[in-house]
């Protein structure tokens, strides 16, 4: 709630001073009016305002701390929502903020990659210690969220597109997570995985489910995940961007380290010999086992969608990359004959 309103205070300030150089709130107003600005300096500051405003939403290094504290304690259903669509949002108004109104220049496009290499690194490093499943995922949402302002800060059509890519793939495999999480719950009673083990033993279909979103997540080809880093790695390398690639390559190690490593301790190893299992899924009645698994069966079966069926997300990522970067249609659409 605090951070919520700390946003929201450095957003509404944001538009408080934009009204104030600008006289216009309409967006495609702004976009005309904000280059023709005498006082840059304050345009800049501007800017710094809905960063830190959307970065607190998105949980951009440094404001992501709120995330892996939060997101382990609502139910399953409420994290799962969370979880895929909350800091998503955030990313999808700093994708319009920094291509229709303040466009990225130099200094701009360092600091979103410097920010996106630091996210990347703190959400792996924090996943690599953490025990709790809630908590794993929460800190992976945070290393991912650094690849799609890696591909804003890249700037390039490439990048973008694998960016929008990035985020349709991300808000389904997040979501699905925490609803696993849920699942794992109701069959064990804990989150921790060192209680943990034994499922598949015990439910082979239901790992082999669990296994595909896993995939999906890790960027197994030709699954979901997979497509979006192919086009972010290319214009990584193709425009020089060392340092993001790199991160780009410890992140998706370390996630896929994290992933084996929770699959070894939650579905394969035997189960703890000193822990008692409480398995509740056993004994609920047929139609409320279906409605616990059925919303794991779509959104895996979304994600297989969009992993075989890339050419398709491709061609609406692209259509999207192009209009972020030429944004006159847009302004056309919304002004018409009032420019």
């Amino acid at each position: 709630m605090a951070m919520n309103i700390l946003a929201s205070t450095f957003f509404l300030t944001g538009i408080g001073i934009l009204y104030g150089i600008s006289g216009s709130l309409n967006m495609a107003d702004l976009a005309l009016r904000i280059p023709k600005i005498q006082n840059q300096a304050l345009v800049e500051i501007t800017a710094t305002f809905f960063l830190i405003g959307f970065g607190i939403k998105s949980a951009i290094f440094p404001l992501y701390f709120w995330l892996p504290s939060s997101y382990h304690t609502p139910p399953s259903a409420v994290a799962a929502t969370f979880g895929g669509l909350l800091t998503k949002v955030g990313i999808y108004a700093l994708f319009r903020v920094f291509s229709l109104l303040f466009i990225p220049n130099h200094f701009t496009k360092e600091l979103l990659i410097a920010l996106a290499i630091l996210t990347i690194l703190t959400g792996a490093f924090g996943a690599l210690i953490k025990t709790n499943i809630r908590r794993l995922f929460s800190y992976l949402i945070v290393c991912h969220i650094g690849f799609m302002i890696g591909g804003l800060g890249l700037y390039s059509k490439w990048a973008l597109l694998g960016a929008i890519f990035y985020l349709i793939h991300d808000i389904m495999v997040k979501t699905n997570l925490f609803l696993i999480a849920g699942v794992v719950r109701q069959l064990r009673s804990t989150m921790d995985m060192n209680k943990l083990g034994g499922l598949y033993a015990q439910y082979p279909k239901i790992s082999l489910l669990f296994a595909l979103v896993l995939f999906s997540l890790v960027g197994i080809p030709p699954l979901s995940g997979f497509w979006p880093k192919v086009y972010l790695f290319r214009d990584a390398f193709q425009l020089e961007n060392y340092a993001f690639a790199g991160a780009l390559i410890i992140g998706s190690f370390i996630t896929l380290f994290v992933i084996a490593k929770m699959w070894a301790q939650v579905f394969w190893k035997d189960t703890p010999d000193l822990e008692i299992v409480e398995d509740k899924f056993a004994d609920m009645v047929g139609y409320k086992k279906t409605m616990l698994i059925l919303p794991v069966v779509i959104l895996a079966s979304a994600s297989l969608y969009i992993g075989l069926n890339a050419e398709a997300i491709i061609h609406v990522a692209d259509q999207i990359a192009t209009q972020l970067l030429d944004t006159s249609p847009y302004i056309n659409a919304v002004l018409g004959g009032q420019k």
